[in-house]
């Protein structure tokens, strides 16, 4: 696929509810930049527990080395929105990253994270996450010093407590998600990290993110915060593209324009 110089695109994620994702809500938009050949995506897996955890990867058709960001998704799992994720991937691609989609429910065999699933297997699916580092590291195309996640609601809880405690991940996006108490005392490090919120979230309370901004301003780490007005849990209007531009700034500046 053949990506125009100067084109506008779209990143899509999801917005999901404890009722489901109900709405696809475009929150990486109106990006104007430089895109590039993309190949993939191509489906592929790793072993994690005796189950193999599939990946679905895309990634510049340019000879060399890349950044690499791996996309977790949230409570309501991948499938229900699967063209949402997958054209987020392929424009990251496109953008210069490879971008890899790590379906870390297959850990557990889950369908729909509820509270009792995440209080049972998130340990599960942070081993997941982990091997999805080294999977990604791995790759002949990616440089492993420069690997960073997207991470959104449940999946942003995810990146942000594996990041406290894993030197290999460079940069976290929090699209809307907490960092456990528990994850929080244990902090080791953590790495620049972008927080992108609703103010009137009211599945994730924007008090998660003053939380997590605490704690970050605690360690002396870097961050960048943004808290939409009006904006619930996912993000429309004029608050889409600003996250939009925000997150691929911020993984430009951490991944791509980072020293190793």
């Amino acid at each position: 696929m053949k990506k125009a110089r100067g084109t506008t695109f779209h990143h899509i994620c999801l917005s999901p509810s404890r009722e489901g994702c109900t709405e696809v809500k475009y929150i990486v938009a109106g990006l104007v930049c430089t895109l590039t050949a993309v190949a993939g995506p191509v489906m592929e897996s790793f072993p994690e527990g005796g189950r193999q955890i599939r990946v679905e990867t895309y990634a510049p058709s340019e000879p060399g080395r890349h950044p690499a960001v791996i996309l977790l998704h949230g409570a309501d799992n991948f499938e229900p929105h699967a063209a949402a994720y997958r054209n987020s991937a392929e424009e990251l691609a496109a953008h210069g990253y490879v971008a890899l989609i790590v379906h870390y429910f297959d850990a557990t065999g889950t369908r729909w994270a509820d509270e009792n699933a995440i209080a049972n297997d998130f340990l599960t699916w942070m081993d997941a996450a982990a091997e999805a580092v080294t999977f990604a590291s791995a790759k002949e195309d990616v440089e492993a010093a420069r690997i960073g996640f997207a991470g959104f609601s449940l999946g942003a809880s995810l990146a942000l407590s594996l990041a406290s405690q894993d030197s290999r991940i460079a940069a976290v996006a929090d699209f809307y998600g907490t960092l456990p108490d528990l994850a929080a005392a244990l902090l080791k490090r953590m790495p620049p990290v972008l927080i992108l919120h609703g103010s009137a979230d009211r599945l994730v309370p924007s008090s998660e993110a003053f939380k997590l901004q605490r704690v970050l301003e605690a360690k002396g780490v870097p961050y960048e915060m943004k808290i939409y007005p009006n904006q619930g849990h996912g993000f429309t209007g004029p608050a889409s593209v600003d996250a939009a531009n925000r997150a691929l700034a911020f993984f430009d500046r951490f991944l791509r324009n980072r020293t190793p």
